[in-house]
Order: C-alpha cells, then sequence, then structure tokens
C-alpha cells in the first residue's frame, strides 16, 4: 500500500513558510516504519522569525481600537 507524504509548512505571520535553512523532518509512522509527513526541521533561526512577526503583529494589535480588535 502506497502512503501519500503530506508536505507541511510553519505558519508564521499568517503566512505558510518553509524553515529558514530549507531544512525537513521526516515523520515516520511507527507501525509501518513509512514516512507519512516532511515537516520543516526548526532552528533558531526559524524561532527568531517567529517571535518577530509576533511582535510585530503585537505592535499592530496594540495600535488597533477596541473595536478594530473586535472584528478580528
Amino acid at each position: 500500500m502506497s502512503v501519500t507524504v503530506q508536505q507541511l509548512q510553519n505558519l508564521v505571520g499568517g503566512k505558510w513558510v518553509d524553515a529558514v535553512d530549507g531544512g525537513i523532518a521526516e515523520i515516520i509512522n511507527p507501525a509501518t516504519g513509512e514516512t507519512i509527513a516532511e515537516v520543516p526541521q526548526g532552528t533558531p533561526a526559524d524561532v527568531n522569525r517567529a517571535v518577530e512577526e509576533a511582535t510585530k503583529a503585537g505592535h499592530e494589535r496594540r495600535e488597533s481600537t477596541r473595536a478594530g480588535r473586535a472584528a478580528v
């Protein structure tokens, strides 16, 4: 039986992105030994990118009105 390998990305700043350095980790089904997914292999650079985007979003949210935040 052939398994379709899912290729997943990280959600950072509202966008789906690969790892900064392009690294990929395989997710293995322990029952069959087959690869079932490939995911970005995160590094400190990926964490830094996510923190920068979250900080930026926090500043934007803080500057918006209550009504604007409620609408989101």
